[in-house]
């Protein structure tokens, strides 16, 4: 994948992200079942999109502590776990294939565009740190105090991501009710 369509997609990740998952939803089969399997890990992966958003300062700071301490990317896990949970919830395996694949492709490139440019922002500090924390997947047993704050949390719009992921599990309580 070329710089250009890195850029592109990591500029463009969150219509992106919403048209992959539009897609996904007219495939999907939801149960009461898999609304129940499914919904724990988007609780999960927004629980850790919110921790991750109040300890981040953005462009600022490099934050290493908390999230920050066991992933580098601990807000691109958070969107890995909602999406998995929804692809529990839709129930039907070519349709998560095609949301986790597509999240996969965008968050991939996502990431190493903002690679490029904390390289270039924070040098040697981030190469260090780099060097000591993974990319996605984190480090279990790494533990690093947090400096949380609520109001970080509102300012980087993290509330909008609460509405959308209520808003999705509404359109798919509505498929569920409307199908059964």
């Amino acid at each position: 994948m070329t710089e250009q369509v890195r850029h592109l997609i990591g500029y463009h990740r969150i219509p992106l992200s919403i048209g992959v998952g539009t897609a996904f939803f007219f495939l999907s089969a939801p149960s009461a079942l898999s609304l129940a399997i499914g919904t724990p890990w988007i609780l999960l992966g927004e629980g850790l999109r919110t921790w991750s958003s109040g300890c981040l300062v953005k462009n600022e700071v490099l934050q290493t502590r908390g999230p920050y301490g066991m992933t580098r990317n601990p807000l691109y896990l958070g969107n890995l776990l909602i999406g998995f949970g929804f692809t529990l919830i839709g129930n039907r395996l070519f349709g998560g294939i095609f949301l986790l694949s597509g999240l996969a492709l965008i968050y991939r490139a996502t990431i190493l565009e903002e690679e490029r440019f904390l390289r270039r922002r924070f040098g040697e500090e981030y190469q260090a740190y780099m060097e000591r924390v993974p990319r996605l997947f984190p480090r279990i047993g790494r533990r690093s105090p947090s400096d949380f704050r609520w109001e970080r949390v509102f300012s980087h719009r993290e509330q909008n991501t609460w509405w959308g992921i209520l808003a999705g599990l509404a359109l798919f309580g509505l498929k569920l009710w409307l199908v059964s």
